[in-house]
């Protein structure tokens, strides 16, 4: 965001830099039925503070889960 778009905004302006954000993750395969498999992922990242520093972030962290079913041909 440009120091006038954070003005027009009310937003402060935000200039950041690189940042790390490391994450710990765990994944389940499961196969059933033959071909069938279920599987499941959980993830947990920490965000730096490059991105926490920006008026537009209120975490400190970000989470992402996912399930689904696949099928081998």
């Amino acid at each position: 965001m440009s120091h006038h778009e954070s003005a027009r905004s009310g937003l402060r302006s935000y200039d950041p830099n690189s940042s790390w954000n490391p994450y710990l993750e765990m994944s389940a395969n499961y196969r059933f039925a033959g071909n069938w498999s279920v599987y499941g992922t959980a993830r947990y990242t920490r965000l730096s503070d490059e991105i926490t520093d920006s008026p537009m972030i209120d975490k400190s962290w970000t989470g992402l889960l996912s399930t689904g079913v696949t099928y081998t041909f």
